[in-house]
């Protein structure tokens, strides 16, 4: 009996969790948000539901639209213009849940607001949510996860302050249609974020920035494997932040000035690493960056582009190549690879003939991998394993920064590393200390008419008496 009650007890709480169906258990969304609990699903069948300031009340659940079987949503929350905000999150009741699925729209303040939260918003649309300073996604002291997402004709979509931490992977930034003031992305007040394999499309009109504006502590951003096209104004503006732009593409722009404008005030450092910036109307660094910069290693500045940059492995399921059973070739939906058909490869003026592979063997190599999985062949770029896609590892060597090597100088790695050691003056074994050994050596040196520059201490091309006593003194002091 007691064995029984301690059973009960220590039973997970997601084994009692259960489904509420929308509207055929309850005729709103609200109404089967107010009766579930903890590890529920609530489940939206398809169709159009006319609701707004949807509460979820702090609870751990799943909020959850309808899909068909191309993973066309066929469920959509309209706010009709008249509701301010759709979805409310309050970490003062509660910081998890999950919103999946959906259409949102018609806002006319922020369609998804959240404080002191941490939901997760996952495979939505949303598009129309147009009002003065409102957002698609607004969010103070929060720290969400908003993936697999599409934001059109929204005022802006997506608003964090006051020291928020958001995550923003695989998303489609499509610049708005009516609005010339419209941002992309306005990250201030000190919160930070990461985006990972996003496009950003300025849409070829005025608008659309992304803007990271820290305060006098400063913030973080990294910008990884994404494509920045078709601006016609500033696409960054950074002000007190430190950023970091990896494995991206600027293209097709035409600006007439600086792509990237980044202030000096304190603290702030940008560092763009393995970035491709090409047919943007100059291939001048320092016209299509404005202000301080750290040129890291392998960026490419041209006038024309050759090829697809992001070309390895993007999802294409939710991208409609028509109706025809033309197969176009294999390709990553998003989970696994899979067989893609159409009637052409150019979708929305984008070509996608090169993120189709030619088998399915060349699309696992490229796209599948196990979350953690680390390839270091070469220790220069090894790449892990993130949300099932690889990503390089940012290795940071001091010489490749400019840090200078005070008292020594910076010596070629061993093989299997990365990154030049910085060795004193004197210490001729490498090991970080110089000391009565590293005399021996280099009076063994003196003998026989060697030479090695780490301990020519005067300087003069050649290894003597002069640069022992050096070494000594250096020991000495």
């Amino acid at each position: 009996m007691n064995r029984l009650i301690i059973l009960i007890i220590i039973t997970p709480l997601f084994l009692f969790s259960s489904t509420i169906y929308i509207p055929e258990d309850f005729e709103t969304i609200q109404e089967g948000i107010n009766t579930s609990s903890d590890g529920d699903t609530i489940l939206i069948s398809a169709g159009t539901y006319y609701e707004s300031m949807i509460d979820s009340q702090g609870k751990d659940i799943i909020i959850s639209g309808e899909e068909d079987m191309d993973g066309n949503l066929l469920t959509t929350i309209d706010g009709q213009g008249i509701g301010s905000v759709i979805f409310i999150f309050n970490g003062a009741q509660g910081q998890g849940c999950t919103v999946q699925n959906l259409i949102i729209q018609n806002s006319s303040g922020n369609a998804v607001w959240m404080y002191a939260s941490n939901p997760i918003i996952r495979n939505c649309i949303l598009i129309d949510n147009i009002g003065s300073g409102a957002s698609a996604i607004w969010g103070s002291d929060s720290d969400p996860w908003i993936d697999d997402c599409i934001f059109m004709n929204n005022s802006t979509d997506i608003i964090f302050q006051n020291y928020s931490f958001s995550r923003i992977t695989n998303c489609l930034f499509k610049n708005n249609q009516v609005s010339d003031s419209m941002n992309s992305i306005l990250i201030t007040q000190s919160s930070s974020a990461i985006i990972i394999g996003s496009e950003f499309d300025g849409n070829n009109i005025n608008g659309g920035k992304i803007i990271f504006y820290g305060y006098n502590d400063g913030a973080y951003a990294e910008i990884q494997n994404c494509l920045f096209n078709n601006y016609v104004d500033t696409i960054l503006e950074i002000t007190r932040t430190n950023l970091e732009i990896e494995n991206s593409e600027f293209k097709n722009n035409n600006t007439n000035g600086p792509l990237i404008i980044i202030s000096e005030e304190e603290p702030v450092s940008v560092i763009i690493i393995n970035t491709d910036f090409c047919d943007n109307g100059s291939s001048d660094p320092d016209v299509l960056i404005e202000g301080p910069w750290w040129d890291y290693y392998a960026n490419s500045f041209s006038d024309e582009c050759e090829g697809d940059f992001l070309q390895d492995c993007i999802d294409l399921s939710n991208i409609d190549f028509g109706m025809c059973d033309m197969i176009l070739g294999v390709g990553w939906n998003g989970s696994q690879c899979e067989y893609f058909s159409g009637c052409d490869w150019i979708v929305d003026d984008i070509d996608y003939s090169d993120n189709l592979f030619d088998s399915f063997e060349e699309c696992e190599d490229i796209c599948e991998c196990t979350d953690g999985e680390i390839i270091g062949d070469d220790p220069c770029n090894p790449m892990e394993c993130y949300d099932g896609q690889w990503y390089e590892i940012i290795i940071d060597c001091m010489e490749d920064m400019g840090i200078p090597c005070e008292g020594g100088l910076y010596i070629l790695p061993n093989e299997g590393e990365c990154c030049s050691e910085c060795i004193l003056f004197g210490d001729i074994n490498y090991d970080f200390s110089i000391n009565i050994l590293d005399v021996v050596e280099i009076v063994q040196l003196v003998l026989n008419n060697g030479y090695n520059e780490i301990v020519d201490i005067n300087d003069d091309g050649t290894i003597n008496v002069l640069d022992i006593i050096g070494v000594i003194q250096i020991i000495l002091d």
